[in-house]
């Protein structure tokens, strides 16, 4: 098994903790009315789960592929968890918390840069292989 696959799966894995995370907060926010802060009218865990679902399948899709949408699930989910965290940081409570009341852009932040890492891996992995 090359190193690209297996930090495709890598990846696959943490786009899936993102985006159930993210559907289990959008599902909570769409019964309260209130557990996501808003974008305007749209709620941002609405946002930040097709994004980590963008993410999740651009690893199933060729390398063509990949890197454009990989990047377009990607770059929301960083800035969202970038600006949050900051916010939470140094305004307060701008984010949800899970049930131990860490903020989820706090994990969200570190799930985008561990998908970033996994990709830039994979992606510099097969270029190498293909170069040869």
């Amino acid at each position: 098994m090359n190193i690209s696959i297996i930090f495709r799966v890598l990846l696959f894995a943490v786009a899936a903790i993102g985006a159930f995370g993210g559907g289990s907060l959008s599902i909570s926010h769409f019964h309260s009315g209130a557990a996501c802060p808003m974008l305007g009218p749209l709620p941002a865990c609405y946002l930040v789960f097709v994004s980590y679902a963008l993410v999740l399948v651009s690893t199933l899709l060729p390398d063509n592929l990949f890197k454009v949408i990989f990047y377009t699930g990607w770059a929301p989910i960083f800035a969202l968890a970038f600006i949050g965290a900051l916010l939470h940081t140094f305004v307060g409570d701008t984010c949800p918390v899970d049930e131990n009341g860490l903020p989820q852009c706090y994990l969200s932040l570190g799930l985008a840069v561990l998908m970033f890492i996994f990709s830039a891996i994979a992606r510099r992995d097969n270029l190498l292989r293909h170069k040869n």
